[in-house]
């Protein structure tokens, strides 16, 4: 802030950033900001319902191809 305002007073200074802290866009820029630096969850899918349907279609597909199954 001193090489723009070089006569400024600390507290000067801390009013014009205050001051621009409050326009609507950076407020939005600051949520975005706040929300990238927060751990994202990892959602797991439940094996017990989606993935043993999938495996058992994978294997039946592997043995109309092949005749055997790799999982098996």
């Amino acid at each position: 802030m001193h090489d723009v305002f070089p006569k400024a007073k600390f507290r000067d200074c801390i009013e014009m950033t205050e001051k621009e802290g409050h326009h609507a866009q950076l407020r939005v820029m600051r949520k975005q900001w706040i929300e990238e630096s927060k751990p994202r969850q990892v959602v797991q899918p439940d094996e017990e319902e989606g993935d043993l349907d999938g495996l058992e279609a994978l294997q039946s597909i592997e043995r109309e191809q092949t005749g055997t199954s790799l999982f098996n």
